[in-house]
């Protein structure tokens, strides 16, 4: 038992001094592989991904302008008349 102790002793102190020798590779080593993981973990940029529902309704379309719109984020006035955005219905409302 007292040899293996003075045996894990000699290697502990000649990792220490190894260490010692070597520290500035050992520091270029750890920046280095750190720079490699943020590099990884940030990766390239994406952009926002719009989810929107598989179905979203039947379309319609616009009565001023004529795009086609999903009827339920479409701005429903009277029963069949439908408009994509407040612009469009406020500028039907202003030429009539």
């Amino acid at each position: 038992m007292r040899e293996a102790l003075i045996i894990l002793a000699v290697l502990f102190i000649l990792l220490a001094l190894t260490a010692f020798k070597y520290r500035r590779q050992i520091k270029t080593i750890i920046g280095v592989t750190r720079a490699i993981r943020n590099a990884a973990t940030r990766g390239i940029p994406q952009p926002p991904r719009i989810e929107e529902p598989i179905n979203s309704g039947t379309l319609v379309s616009c009565t001023k302008c004529g795009t086609w719109v999903p009827e339920n984020a479409a701005i429903k006035f009277g029963a069949k008349t439908f408009f994509c955005t407040d612009t469009c219905l406020q500028s039907s409302i202003r030429s009539v």
